[in-house]
């Protein structure tokens, strides 16, 4: 369907901190993961911070995000 917005799921966005080989990433890196931009990427991991599902911090002018070893 042409002008759909593609739908991405809180797992999805999890799933992508969840399986890098990094410590952290910043919102445009998560952002380059999934089909949505990066407003709507941090708009998105915002949320899942207030709901405790992840961690971040601004770090300078970027923010970056990570998910708690369980």
């Amino acid at each position: 369907m042409a002008g759909r917005k593609p739908d991405v799921t809180d797992d999805e966005i999890v799933t992508v901190l969840r399986d890098t080989s990094e410590h952290v990433l910043s919102t445009n890196e998560v952002a380059e993961e999934l089909p949505i931009k990066e407003k709507a990427t941090v708009r998105r991991l915002k949320e899942l911070h207030n709901e405790g599902r992840v961690s971040g911090k601004q770090a300078g002018r970027i923010w970056v995000w990570w998910v708690k070893s369980q």
